[in-house]
């Protein structure tokens, strides 16, 4: 690399990367992901980092220092989308009659006024929504048009926005949650009716204004960088993925004492209201979503599960206090840097860590759930992986298909009591009536021992599995292999510890537990939150980058002593651009 054109090249190359970002936000509500998107939209000075460390500075402060200076002079904030304000503008392409029929029901408002202030604001509002509409749905409109629709958006239709929000109150999120569940349904805010032809509906409209404002920025030569803020459906986090090669789900996590409590006193939710939304977000075990709700409900457990970033917010000030958020700034800022320039910095010892459990899990022939773990000592070397799986020398579930057992075929896959009990066949052979058109499809029509085995007898007992957890798993073969011992050591974990691992962790001596996917049941409250403080192992919450994302963001594009070397030889690359206001990155 000696000559200036591969210096015009390499910065042409990292110009294209700096001028689209989609991030998309997952989590719970009441977890931060609207104040994640706030931070976003703000400038850089007003994140208010945490100051530099030099005196005695770990490899993480170094870390640190590095992409606070590349942010501070790549930083632009966000176009922050609000998906409700998405789910709600459906309701502007609705007749006046629907919608007073709709709010107008039973305890849907909580004064007699509020349906007529409703349908005040949404005159001007469907009207302003009449009148720009064209600028989402045809590509060529030019940019004032589609500029216009923007100012549209930030004005009446706002104001029904925040008149909806307010007439609704604690309400509010089960209302939005029920239309974004009819949407996915129907592609009607008021219809239950299964129309999948209409499921993607909410994530097109969404992907419009994207469209729309990068078509905006692109000919001003400003870079387009928007947060959706928040997505709760894990097929719109596959239908963004699969439309926009520059998109990220970042997932923030908080503990839950943390979340209710700002659910509670912030938002003044009950706790009837907070229940509520957990159901609806969460199901406890043993109430997993089904059939066609499967597909149309929020499902967060799930998004979790597919982010590619997870950032924790920790922490609760009462409301006469400002909130300190430079820690979550600080996450960002990293993942934003690293998004633009991959490779600037390296992965954390618990990233590293991590990505071996969370590629671990991919082992696994459960067909209910993967889950991976990754056991370390008290310096971050790994000493086992483990992912949930049948004992060695038996066969997988996924390998395992009903048609075999029911026509014998292939009798080592099976158990004795598989093969021999002929009420257990019966079981089977009812279940699989269900899926006739397995074998057509290609597909495999492999099934879970414990749900037909459960169903038979009338139970719903976790004993009846034939795999091992993944922490057990992983435990055991420190054992089988005769290794070191893991007093002290780290416990990784895609889900956290049920009440089980978690008694092995303690009784190991486990001193750190981090986890993705919170278990349902009482482990961390109960197993780990037991005995004298010196003896119970801390839980926390992952923090880090993942899977696919783990490489596109540490993986750099070339060796970074040439990346310099080529920068040195080339010409100034001036990437300033006019800000945007605040209130101009609101959608």
């Amino acid at each position: 690399m000696s000559n200036p054109e591969v210096a015009d090249g390499l910065n042409s190359l990292f110009k294209r990367r700096s001028k689209f970002v989609l991030i998309g936000l997952t989590g719970r509500t009441g977890s931060g992901c609207s104040q994640t998107a706030k931070l976003l939209s703000m400038n850089f000075d007003e994140l208010k980092l945490p100051e530099n460390k030099l005196v005695g500075a770990s490899a993480e402060d170094r870390k640190h220092r590095i992409v606070k200076d590349y942010a501070q002079r790549n930083w632009k904030p966000f176009f922050s989308i609000t998906v409700s304000n998405v789910i709600l503008s459906f309701l502007l392409d609705c007749e006046e009659t629907a919608l007073r029929q709709f709010f107008g029901q039973a305890n849907l408002i909580s004064k007699s006024n509020r349906l007529d202030e409703f349908i005040e604001s949404w005159k001007p509002a469907n009207s302003a929504w009449l009148a720009v509409r064209e600028a989402l749905n045809k590509p060529s409109s030019d940019v004032a048009s589609k500029e216009a629709f923007l100012v549209s958006w930030r004005g009446p239709i706002q104001t029904f926005f925040n008149t909806v929000r307010i007439g609704l109150e604690a309400e509010s999120t089960k209302i939005l949650q029920q239309v974004g569940d009819n949407l996915r349904k129907s592609g009607n805010p008021f219809s239950n009716a299964h129309i999948p032809d209409q499921f993607y509906e909410l994530p097109h409209r969404t992907a419009q204004l994207v469209d729309l404002i990068r078509h905006i920025q692109g000919a001003k030569d400003q870079p387009a960088y928007i947060v959706l803020d928040a997505l709760r459906n894990p097929f719109e986090l596959l239908y963004f993925r699969e439309r926009f090669a520059a998109f990220y789900v970042f997932a923030v996590s908080s503990p839950d004492e943390d979340r209710k409590t700002r659910l509670s006193v912030r938002r003044n939710y009950s706790a009837k209201v907070i229940d509520e939304l957990d159901a609806k977000e969460y199901p406890e075990r043993g109430g997993p979503l089904s059939g066609y709700e499967a597909f149309t409900s929020q499902n967060i457990q799930s998004c979790l599960e597919k982010a590619d970033v997870y950032l924790t917010n920790s922490g609760y000030v009462p409301p006469t206090q400002e909130v300190d958020t430079s820690l979550l700034a600080l996450q960002l800022v990293k993942y934003f840097s690293l998004i633009l320039h991959p490779g600037l910095v390296t992965p954390t010892q618990g990233e590293r860590c991590m990505q071996i459990a969370f590629a671990a899990r991919a082992n696994s022939g459960c067909i209910s759930r993967q889950v991976g773990a990754a056991i370390t000592d008290e310096h971050y070397s790994v000493k086992a992986v483990g992912w949930n799986d049948v004992p060695s020398g038996q066969v997988p579930c996924q390998l395992r298909r009903a048609t075999d057992l029911l026509s014998g075929v292939d009798k080592e896959a099976f158990s004795d009591y598989e093969n021999r009990d002929t009420k257990f066949k019966n079981q089977v052979t009812s279940s699989y009536k269900r899926y006739s058109l397995i074998d057509a499809s290609g597909r495999s029509s492999a099934y879970c021992f414990k749900t037909e085995y459960n169903t038979l007898v009338k139970e719903k007992n976790q004993v009846h599995t034939r795999s091992l957890h993944a922490e057990e798993n992983a435990f055991l073969q420190i054992v089988k292999q005769g290794g070191q011992g893991i007093a002290g050591g780290k416990l990784y974990t895609t889900a956290s510890p049920c009440e089980l691992c978690a008694k092995k962790a303690f009784q190991l001596g486990i001193k750190h537990i981090y986890y993705i996917d919170p278990y349902p049941g009482i482990s961390l409250t109960h197993i780990l939150a037991a005995g004298h403080s010196d003896v119970r192992p801390s839980v926390e919450l992952y923090q880090g980058a993942v899977g696919t994302a783990y490489h596109r963001l540490f993986d750099p594009i070339l060796p970074f002593k040439d990346e310099l070397r080529a920068l040195m030889e080339g010409k100034e690359n001036d990437l300033a651009v006019a800000t945007p206001s605040a209130s101009e990155r609101l959608i």
